[in-house]
């Protein structure tokens, strides 16, 4: 009989079209040969490889064992984990160190409780890292979170710290908006902190921007800040209705980049040119 060859690398284009439709991490698209009512083959994509077990008590993560079964000594070894502090992202923190057994890895690593500060933090793989696991949060101390009942949430650090999930999205969308009217936002600093450590994972990690698809103003926004890769990134994984943007709102977004760079330069022709070129 004939023979037809189909390379799932011609697909790639679109199986990240369909994940991205899917607002979530844990989004998938599931691809099936069927041949007379018969299911030949089947493969399940999703946006990362693997993931990791916490032990809170013990203070550790690792893979399920048969995981670590499956995993050589050099992929072991090739795993890398890092942290980020989602209280203040732009903290300093050392990759997690990994636990031997007469020098050799087990697949087990130390998160070390007693260095780490009260708040949420989330463990991801380092973009060099062999294994690309499932980032996930831990929830360190007697962090009791923020009650916006009791205080004004007016940062996206105070934001995210909402223990209940929609009221945390509503204040994250509310930060948004300020961030949209205020380009001096001190959101603005913490959220290129974010996107500096942590470009290479999925946007959907982060509730900032399962949130921010909703707030397609707030994205265009993002074209008239200097966060290498980022725009491309929104473009390629979130579903955006651009058509959703007024004119106003491009015009008014233009003028109030337009006003800041004045401001900094103190150069009205050279503002113009630097406008001109970008």
């Amino acid at each position: 009989g004939q023979v037809m060859e189909f390379s799932p690398y011609d697909w790639v284009e679109y199986v990240d079209a369909m994940i991205g439709v899917g607002s979530n991490l844990d989004a998938a698209v599931k691809i099936e040969l069927v041949l007379h009512s018969q299911v030949l083959f089947a493969v399940t994509v999703k946006r990362y490889q693997t993931e990791l077990e916490p032990d809170f008590i013990e203070g550790t993560v690792a893979f399920d064992r048969r995981t670590s079964l499956l995993l050589d000594v050099d992929e072991l070894s090739n795993t890398h984990i890092s942290t980020i502090y989602l209280n203040q992202p732009e903290q300093h923190t050392s990759d997690l160190v990994p636990i031997r057994n007469g020098g050799i890895d087990t697949g087990t690593w130390s998160f070390d409780l007693s260095h780490r500060a009260a708040g949420l933090w989330v463990i991801y793989p380092t973009a060099d890292s062999v294994i690309q696991f499932r980032p996930f949060l831990w929830v360190v101390g007697d962090d009791k979170g923020v009650d916006p009942d009791e205080q004004l949430i007016d940062t996206l650090s105070k934001a995210v710290r909402v223990v209940d999930e929609s009221r945390r999205r509503q204040e994250i969308q509310n930060v948004l908006r300020l961030m949209v009217s205020d380009s001096e936002h001190k959101s603005w600093i913490y959220l290129k902190n974010l996107w500096e450590k942590t470009k290479h994972l999925p946007l959907y990690t982060f509730d900032v921007w399962r949130v921010a698809i909703n707030e397609p103003t707030f994205l265009a926004a993002l074209f008239f800040k200097k966060n290498e890769g980022l725009i491309d990134r929104v473009l390629d994984e979130l579903p955006i209705l651009w058509e959703s943007v007024t004119l106003a709102d491009w015009i008014k977004l233009f003028v109030q980049y337009r006003d800041r760079m004045a401001l900094v330069l103190e150069d009205k022709q050279m503002c113009e040119d630097l406008i001109e070129n970008r």
